[in-house]
């Protein structure tokens, strides 16, 4: 099937519709179009970073573990449709709950999510592009939010939680 333009992407945004997971549409320059309403709720910074990965080539083979990407064929125009994972994991579904108990921002939630992952604050500032400062930062407000006085035992309050 030949589609073109608006066509193919009200397409793609029909299918994305479908579904309940945010879904976005990677153009080959970069450019970034959310597909369904999920998706527009979720913070751009972070799709236009993993577009910019995909275009380039740089991307890890597993992504980010919150995303999937399917590489378009020329008759959509190339690109790629970036979707996120159908079902939360268990550090997902527990740093979820933190986020209501521990009043935590979303870029706290981010940063925790990489510490569940077992990064080190360097590593963290590394894949979510700030500085290690301020990775710091998010990790001590985040103790302090949760009443803990050690990353370990805030992820063992992580792991009663997500349960």
């Amino acid at each position: 099937m030949d589609v073109g333009g608006v066509e193919q992407h009200a397409l793609l945004a029909w299918l994305a519709g479908q579904l309940a997971r945010p879904a976005w549409r990677v153009a080959s320059d970069g450019r970034v179009r959310a597909l369904n309403p999920a998706a527009e709720a979720v913070d751009p910074k972070s799709v236009s970073r993993l577009a910019a990965e995909l275009v380039s080539g740089s991307a890890p083979d597993d992504l980010r573990p919150e995303y999937e990407a399917l590489e378009l064929g020329q008759s959509f125009g190339g690109g790629f449709v970036v979707v996120g994972r159908t079902e939360p994991s268990f550090f997902d579904r527990a740093v979820a709950e933190a986020r209501e108990l521990w009043k935590i921002s979303e870029r706290q939630a981010e940063v925790l999510r990489e510490l569940c992952e077992g990064y080190e604050s360097s590593e963290v500032a590394e894949r979510l592009g700030i500085s290690t400062h301020t990775a710091r930062d998010h990790r001590g407000a985040l103790l302090d939010k949760s009443g803990c006085e050690s990353t370990a035992e805030m992820l063992g309050k992580l792991l009663k939680m997500g349960g």
